[in-house]
C-alpha cells in the first residue's frame, strides 16, 4: 500500500447513533458505540488490542467531555475517530506499516466550509509520512475548527475528504469503495431498471452529486475539477464501477430527482445530465446548468416528478445503446 492514504467511515449506524446520544444525553448509546469498536479490535487485532484499546478510550472520554455539554456535531465526529484507530490497527496487524492520523489538518472555519489553509497543513502532516512508506489513516467526514474541536463536513462528508486530500497531496488517483458497484443512472428506490454508469466527466459528476446523487457529499467531486485525477466508484470485490475523468464521452448519463429549493425553486425538480444538444432532449427544459452538463423540468407535486423521472430515466438507458 505504498503511496495510499486511506480515508475511513464510521461503522454503519454509528453516526446516527452518536447524534442521538449527544441529543438525549444517552451516555449508555455512547457506551454501546465504544463496546462495538473494542469487539473489532479485539477480532482484528488481538495481539495489539490493549496498544489501541488505549487510544478507544482516550477517543471515549473526548466524545463524553462534549455530549456534557450537548455539542451533536462534535461527538458525531468521534465514530470516524475510532474507526481509524480499528483500521490502522487492522492494517498493521497485516503487515502494513500504518498510523491513525485523527488531524490531518483540514480546518473548518465554518460549519462545513473548509479553509484555504487546509492543503499546507494536509501536506505538512502526511507527506513526510508517505514519504517513509507509512499508510496514513485519515477520519473522513470530519475537519477541525481552529480551536481544535472536531466538527463534521456533512453527510457523505468522506468522499468529500478523500477528494480533498488527493487534491492537496497531487494524487493520480482516488477510489471510492461503496456499498453499491457504481454510480447508477437512477435512483433504485424509484427508478426500477437503473444501470450502472461506466464514465462520467469530473464536472457531470460533481452536478449529479450536488443534485442529490445518492451516496455522495454535494461537494465531493468538487476538488477534482481541474485536475488530473482519476476517481473510481465500487464496491469491495467488484470488478465494475464508473470511472470519473476530465473527459468522458457525450451523451446523458443519468437522471436526478430533487427538491427544487436546491437551485432556488419551489416543488420537485428532474433533470438529465450529461453533455446532451439541447435539440435532442425529449422535453423542454426550464433550468440547466451554467456548464450544460445537465438539463431539468420542475414540478409541483412529487407525484408528476416521479413519473417524469421514470420516462426520462428510459429514454436515457434507450439513448445510451
Amino acid at each position: 500500500m505504498d503511496g495510499c492514504v486511506v480515508v475511513i467511515s464510521a461503522m454503519k449506524g454509528v453516526t446516527d447513533k452518536l447524534m442521538r446520544a449527544a441529543q438525549e444525553g444517552r451516555r449508555e448509546d455512547l457506551a454501546d458505540v465504544l463496546g462495538s469498536y473494542e469487539d473489532a479490535l479485539r477480532y482484528i487485532a488481538p495481539s495489539d488490542y490493549v496498544r489501541y484499546s488505549s487510544m478507544l478510550d482516550i477517543i471515549g472520554g473526548s466524545a463524553r467531555r462534549y455530549l456534557s455539554v450537548g455539542d451533536v456535531d462534535a461527538v458525531a465526529a468521534h465514530g470516524e475517530l475510532l474507526s481509524a484507530t480499528v483500521m490502522a490497527a487492522a492494517l498493521e496487524a497485516r503487515g502494513t506499516r500504518s498510523t491513525a492520523v485523527y488531524d490531518p489538518g483540514i480546518v473548518l472555519e465554518r460549519p462545513g466550509g473548509v479553509s484555504g489553509l487546509s492543503g499546507f497543513y494536509v501536506r505538512q502532516r502526511l507527506l513526510h509520512l508517505i514519504e517513509r512508506g507509512v499508510t496514513p489513516v485519515v477520519p473522513g467526514f470530519i475537519g477541525w475548527t481552529p480551536d481544535g474541536k472536531p466538527a463534521t463536513l456533512g453527510r457523505g462528508g468522506s468522499d468529500y475528504t478523500a477528494s480533498l486530500l488527493a487534491n492537496y497531496l497531487g494524487a493520480s488517483r482516488v477510489f471510492f469503495y461503496t456499498d453499491v458497484p457504481g454510480i447508477y443512472s437512477g435512483d433504485p428506490n424509484i427508478i426500477g431498471n437503473p444501470k450502472v454508469i461506466n464514465c462520467m466527466n469530473v464536472e457531470e459528476a460533481y452536478v449529479f452529486s450536488a443534485m442529490g446523487g445518492k451516496k455522495f457529499h454535494p461537494r465531493t467531486f468538487e476538488p477534482l475539477i481541474g485536475t488530473r485525477i482519476t476517481a473510481f466508484i465500487t464496491s469491495p470485490g467488484s470488478t465494475s464501477g464508473t470511472l470519473i475523468s476530465k473527459k468522458a464521452g457525450a451523451g446523458p448519463k443519468a437522471v436526478a430527482l430533487f427538491d427544487a429549493l436546491r437551485i432556488g425553486r419551489r416543488g420537485r425538480a428532474v433533470a438529465i445530465i450529461g453533455k446532451v444538444d439541447p435539440r435532442d432532449l425529449p422535453f423542454n427544459p426550464d433550468f440547466k446548468d451554467s456548464n450544460g452538463n445537465a438539463f431539468g423540468k420542475v414540478f409541483d407535486d412529487e407525484e408528476r416528478a416521479v413519473e417524469a423521472a421514470k420516462e426520462l430515466h428510459d429514454w436515457v438507458i434507450s439513448w445510451a445503446r
